[in-house]
């Protein structure tokens, strides 16, 4: 994860190298309700994200941290989660059984509510 080996996996095998040769890449995804969205991926905001060693930077976050995960999130993988929540000091990972990366089922949205108010109540001492 701390250097992001599935970057390629998840733009694509020849984004490092359209980068290098044109500096930009039109991406286009699809959202909720079936809205298209596009944006610009850049070389240099994959050559930052790339040096990024997300683990190490993690260990230095002081603030209590939940982090809702969905276990059918095809995007980031459940891992990445679990290897985030062992390295940040105050943190509550809490996975949401059947939840996709944008949690469009309205099914977890009671269950989301629910773990964000155990968790601002757990840490603020009400």
């Amino acid at each position: 994860m701390g250097t992001c080996p599935r970057l390629w996996e998840r733009f694509g095998e020849d984004i490092l190298l359209r980068l290098d040769q044109e500096g930009a890449v039109a991406q286009e995804v699809r959202a909720s309700g079936g809205r298209r969205i596009k944006y610009l991926l850049t070389k240099e905001s994959v050559d930052e994200r790339m040096k990024l060693d997300m683990l190490a930077e993690a260990t230095k976050i002081q603030a209590h941290v939940l982090t809702l995960h969905g276990s059918s999130d095809s995007v980031i993988p459940v891992e990445d989660a679990h290897e985030l929540a062992a390295r940040i000091p105050h943190h509550t990972l809490c996975v949401v059984e059947g939840a996709d990366h944008n949690f469009r089922q309205p099914a977890v949205a009671e269950q989301l509510i629910q773990r964000v108010v155990e968790h601002l109540t757990s840490v603020s001492g009400l």
